[in-house]
């Protein structure tokens, strides 16, 4: 089964959701190719584990073998190796989505469920950064951040707390990396 994604309630007011249409728009849009199969209105306002779906879920499943037990869960949307969609009879109120690798997917549509609120932007006083690093503009840098010699911070990143950036690296415009990541010496994550 794929890894555990469960949104938390934050205190914010509810997600609208997305349709499956939406979703497959998301995936096109990152030059993923997809393919759908049951209800295009289908609407997921979370992303859980199987074994936690509830009827708004989005469910991923990476392994062939676990597509059958997809069907058994409550999801509304099922993300899927699309070489699985062809021995798929779906429930007329659910939706399928094929696309040639789940796990490249995922991040494409993470971000479509994240209720969390971005911070404005900003250097906590605890970060700290290299003379020679780069910060685009609208950029948040959390408590206790580092941010090595030459790196490169796009316009709108989000860095929470305890994250360092190693000498060399770049973070993409718009990217957020959570707390405690560690980007290693060169390593470039794209927006």
């Amino acid at each position: 089964m794929a890894p555990a994604f469960q949104s938390s309630d934050t205190g914010s007011p509810p997600a609208v959701g997305r349709t499956a249409r939406e979703i497959c728009e998301v995936l096109q849009s990152a030059k993923i190719a997809v393919e759908l199969m049951g209800d295009p209105q289908a609407r997921a306002t979370e992303i859980a584990d199987s074994v936690f779906a509830l009827p708004n879920s989005l469910i991923f499943v990476e392994r062939p073998r676990d597509v059958h037990l997809s069907v058994k869960t409550p999801a509304s949307i099922v993300l899927i190796p699309i070489q699985e969609m062809s021995d798929l009879v779906p429930a007329s109120d659910r939706a399928f989505l094929g696309v040639p690798d789940v796990r490249k997917a995922m991040p494409a549509l993470l971000s479509l469920f994240d209720r969390r609120p971005a911070p404005s932007s900003g250097v906590h006083s605890t970060a700290v950064v290299a003379k020679n690093a780069a910060l685009g503009k609208n950029v948040f840098l959390g408590p206790y951040v580092v941010i090595g010699e030459g790196a490169k911070i796009g316009a709108g990143a989000v860095i929470e707390s305890h994250v360092s950036i190693g000498p060399g690296g770049s973070v993409g415009d718009g990217t957020r990396i959570f707390s405690g990541v560690r980007v290693y010496d060169g390593v470039h994550i794209g927006a």
